[in-house]
């Protein structure tokens, strides 16, 4: 599904079906879904759902084709979001790196000074 690493648990439940597996992963992180579920998980110290239990789980099942384009479309947002994350922490490092440099009082506090504002000048 993805060219990420996996952690697999004595928990994994397969299954086989027509529908698009990656749409199926993007259903089950949905409110719906967890709600769903939540109805029947048994608790003790760790949580757990039967078999039978999460094949009683509805998902709403669009034409194939439809299907693709919301992975597709949610695909792209995943795609963004971690962009919009990566900039985020950039500007924090960023920030960091300015608010110490201007923050700095000794003896190299003028050229430190100085030093930022150029930065800051060329990033605007």
């Amino acid at each position: 599904m993805g060219s990420e690493d996996i952690v697999i648990h004595d928990a994994l439940y397969a299954y086989k079906s027509n529908i698009d597996s990656k749409y199926v992963a993007y259903f089950s992180q949905t409110a719906n879904f967890h709600e769903q579920i939540r109805r029947s998980i048994s608790s003790s110290k760790i949580s757990s759902i039967s078999t039978e239990n999460l094949g009683k789980v509805r998902i709403p099942v669009p034409p194939l084709e439809i299907q693709r384009e919301i992975v597709r479309v949610l695909d792209t947002f995943t795609k963004l979001e971690a962009e919009l994350e990566a900039e985020l922490e950039a500007r924090r490092r960023q920030y960091q790196y300015y608010r110490d440099a201007l923050l700095t009082f000794g003896e190299h506090t003028d050229s430190a000074s100085k030093q930022a504002s150029k930065q800051a000048s060329k990033q605007a």
